[in-house]
């Protein structure tokens, strides 16, 4: 993709998510045999809110991204389209449907995906149009069971998973975290504080070793939690104390869009520039070589986006506009 006035970028992001939400095959229910699941091979009879874009998780970070989208431009050219399918998406029934899928989803979306929801939650209780409120109501059908369930999970959790991929503890504490914030749930905002806590504050030394078919770095995820979680001071102090510094070093990777996993470190690329950005904010001596690692990482993964391929299409949307709003904006995520 060629460099875009950034009407132009966010107009290119919606138009992949809102075609990717709404594509119902290849999907991954076609390749997979639950116990627990009766499927006659129509995700949206399944899942009517989060059939499209080939699993749950992305579907419903692709709807995070599309929300997102229209409140940072409600004059991009498909608002009205884009807002009618989330009336039909985000109706009471259709969200019901989602609630029954839990028997067999929670083994694949906890935590990433249902933390991503309650990202969406978020982003919709800031979105100041007249719908928001239906919306809300709708979600909350899943909200209020996924905030009991996390409760519970963080509370058994013996050891966070540091692999950078989907059952990354600290990236769905920071998604946990958020929505708490947003929402004003202090006693939800507690646990996760706890949690992370419990979880990272004791942690000495940081490193990523293998990053292939990584989308995440789990050192950056675990920094970029403990900045939101302590006060800066505090933070910077623990920092300080820390060895971190390798991530100063880091170089972009070199992913594939064909690739089922190797376009993962496409969004690897997104994610390191969303967490530079944001830590440059704490230290200012290293602040121009995170600025500068971001923008080459940023820079290395914007030609896959909207590439045609649906291995990295179906996703990288989210993760691009995270990284791009981070070079101007700290509160991203709602």
């Amino acid at each position: 993709m060629k460099a875009l006035a950034k009407d132009e970028f966010y107009s290119c992001l919606l138009s992949t998510a809102f075609a990717s939400v709404q594509r119902e095959h290849p999907n991954f229910l076609d390749e997979v045999n639950f116990s627990l699941l009766t499927y006659d091979g129509t995700p949206s009879h399944l899942h009517p809110a989060f059939f499209g874009s080939y699993d749950w998780h992305s579907s419903v970070h692709s709807h995070w991204t599309i929300v997102r989208l229209l409140r940072l431009d409600p004059s991009l050219p498909l608002f009205k389209e884009v807002l009618e399918l989330l009336k039909s998406h985000f109706a009471p029934s259709n969200i019901k449907q989602e609630l029954s899928t839990f028997s067999y989803l929670a083994e694949w979306e906890l935590p990433y995906g249902y933390s991503w929801f309650l990202a969406l939650v978020a982003n919709v209780h800031k979105w100041d149009v007249e719908e928001s409120r239906e919306f809300l109501e709708a979600l909350s059908i899943v909200e209020k069971p996924l905030k009991n369930l996390f409760a519970i999970m963080l509370a058994m959790l013996k050891e966070p998973d540091r692999k950078g991929m989907h059952h990354n503890t600290a990236f769905a504490l920071i998604l946990l975290y958020n929505y708490g914030k947003t929402v004003g749930d202090k006693k939800f905002t507690e646990i996760i504080k706890g949690s992370a806590m419990k979880f990272f504050f004791n942690d000495e030394s940081f490193e990523d070793n293998d990053i292939t078919y990584c989308f995440l770095s789990p050192s950056l995820c675990v920094l970029h939690l403990m900045s939101l979680i302590l006060e800066r001071e505090k933070f910077i102090v623990w920092a300080s104390e820390r060895k971190w510094q390798f991530v100063l070093e880091l170089v972009p990777a070199k992913g594939d869009p064909s690739h089922p996993y190797r376009s993962h470190e496409i969004g690897l690329n997104f994610t390191r520039c969303w967490s530079m950005n944001h830590l440059a904010h704490f230290f200012p001596k290293e602040e121009p070589v995170f600025r500068k690692l971001a923008k080459e990482h940023y820079e290395t993964s914007l030609p896959f986006i909207s590439c045609g391929e649906w291995y990295s299409d179906h996703w990288l949307a989210t993760y691009a506009l995270m990284a791009q709003m981070s070079f101007t904006q700290n509160d991203i995520l709602a």
